[in-house]
C-alpha cells in the first residue's frame, strides 16, 4: 500500500500558518516542497490510488461533509485535470505515472474584529486610549490543498495552499471561477523555481 506522508510541513501548519502569501482577488496563495526533489521528472500523473482527495466541513455542528464532498468534487476535478494539462503535465491513461495528486478541501468559520481607534497610537493628544471592540465579524472560509506525490519515492514532495472567504450569495459560476483562479495560481508554481541563495 502506497504511504502518502510528506517531507514538507505538515497539512495543520499550511492551513493554520501561512506567511509570504500571494493575493489573488482575496485568494490568498502558498506553496511549499521539498527542495532536494529534482521536479524535471515529472510529466504524467493521475488521481492518487487511495482517491482524489477529501472535502470537510466544520462551520457548525450541522455540517455534512459528504454532502460537500459529493458537491464541490465533481467540479474540481476537470479544473484541476484541464489546469495541469495546460501546464504540460499528461494525464496518464494506464501504467505507472511519475506522480500521484491528492485535494483536500476545507470549510471552517473565519472572523474579522475591528476595535475602536486600533489604528491610533495608545494615547491621542496626550489622552490615553484603550480601544475596545466594536464589531466582530464571522464568516466562512475555505482552503484547498493540492498535494503532488511522487510515485518513486511515495512522499509528497509539492504542496500547494489557497484560502479565500466563501460567499454564500455568489452564483456557482462565480464560485467555480474562483476554484478555477485558485487552482491555477497554485499550479503555475509547479514545477517550482528554484529558491535564490
Amino acid at each position: 500500500m502506497l504511504r502518502h506522508t510528506s517531507r514538507i510541513l505538515p497539512l495543520a501548519v499550511l492551513v493554520v500558518a501561512l506567511a509570504s502569501v500571494a493575493v489573488l482577488a482575496k485568494i490568498k496563495v502558498q506553496v511549499d516542497y521539498d527542495q532536494t526533489f529534482d521536479f524535471s521528472t515529472l510529466r504524467t500523473w493521475t488521481w492518487h490510488p487511495d482517491g482524489p482527495g477529501n472535502a470537510r466541513s466544520v462551520v457548525s455542528k450541522d455540517d455534512d461533509s459528504a454532502a460537500m464532498k459529493k458537491a464541490f468534487e465533481p467540479r474540481l476535478l476537470p479544473i484541476v485535470e484541464a489546469e495541469l494539462a495546460r501546464r504540460g503535465f499528461a494525464k496518464a491513461a494506464s501504467g505507472d505515472p511519475d506522480f500521484y495528486v491528492t485535494y483536500y478541501a476545507l470549510m471552517t468559520a473565519g472572523t474579522s474584529e475591528q476595535y475602536m481607534g486600533q489604528f491610533l497610537p495608545g494615547t491621542v493628544w496626550g489622552v490615553p486610549f484603550a480601544p475596545n471592540t466594536t464589531s466582530l465579524s464571522v464568516y466562512p472560509h475555505g482552503a484547498l490543498i493540492l498535494d503532488i506525490t511522487s510515485r518513486a519515492e511515495k512522499l509528497v514532495v509539492w504542496r500547494g495552499v489557497a484560502q479565500a472567504e466563501i460567499k454564500w450569495d455568489d452564483s456557482q459560476a462565480k464560485r467555480d471561477q474562483r476554484v478555477r483562479e485558485a487552482v491555477q495560481e497554485l499550479l503555475k508554481q509547479l514545477p517550482p523555481k528554484p529558491k535564490k541563495k
